[in-house]
């Protein structure tokens, strides 16, 4: 299902509106809103669903795409939304300008592949890590119809690469085993460098950390998920991360 939640009071969160997709067990991974639509990819169900959120109390679905091989990541820029399959490591670029009607305009394949679930999106590349391969895939996305990767860079963290954020010149990629953020230089689209490895305070979240967030701790709201409350000092916003670690609920009584 996917669910909105009312974040007002940060340390008690309210769901305040579900939709349930087309069909259970369908396992969605990856959320991701831009302007009056939530875009939202099932892992088992491979789909790509698009939800109205104009409303917070109803969120119906507007459209539903097939994307093959467990789509679990999406992320919107523009009239595209990109996908990443956790099964191959495939990245998929749709054309999201018509929410009833998207359009799949290309699948790349990158040569570092192995199941994948960090993406960025950030100007005319898209970047992705693989915790098979332990490496960053940049991929040049500047034509919707034709991507390339341009360079791809094997991390050696010994942790595998879980998540990626792109800020600036600098990707910050989740080492998901070793408890570190690998920092790597990207002013050279081409040539990736890494320049520094954060360790990550152990009984904190490491996937999903960008740089200005400061973990607060975990919190959970009255049907019984849990979260990680993280602050951004920058933008003076509290984040919800998911605790996929903890027990889900399989379904949820709206108080």
């Amino acid at each position: 299902s996917f669910a909105i939640i009312d974040v007002s009071s940060p340390a008690r969160p309210v769901r305040v509106a579900t939709t349930t997709l087309v069909q259970t067990g369908t396992a969605p991974q990856g959320v991701y809103v831009s302007g009056r639509y939530a875009y939202v990819v099932s892992d088992i169900g491979n789909t790509l669903h698009i939800i109205d959120i104009g409303s917070s109390t109803v969120a119906p679905i507007v459209s539903t795409t097939t994307i093959p091989n467990n789509p679990a990541r999406v992320v919107v820029q523009g009239r595209y939304a990109y996908t990443l399959n956790s099964g191959d490591g495939a990245l998929s670029i749709i054309d999201v300008e018509n929410v009833t009607s998207p359009v799949i305009r290309s699948t790349l394949f990158p040569s570092s592949i192995g199941n994948s679930f960090g993406l960025a999106v950030s100007g005319r590349y898209a970047y992705t890590v693989g915790y098979g391969s332990d490496a960053l895939n940049v991929i040049d996305i500047s034509n919707a119809s034709a991507p390339v990767q341009v360079a791809t860079s094997t991390l050696d963290g010994g942790g595998d690469a879980w998540d990626v954020v792109v800020s600036g010149r600098y990707a910050f990629v989740s080492e998901r085993y070793a408890d570190l953020i690998a920092v790597v230089d990207l002013s050279v689209p081409t040539s990736p460098v890494r320049v520094a490895s954060i360790p990550v305070t152990p009984g904190s979240p490491p996937d999903g950390v960008a740089p200005g967030e400061t973990f607060v701790g975990p919190v959970a709201d009255e049907s019984g998920l849990r979260f990680f409350l993280m602050y951004n000092e920058r933008l003076r916003i509290c984040l919800y991360i998911l605790d996929e670690t903890a027990f889900v609920p399989e379904a949820f009584d709206r108080s």
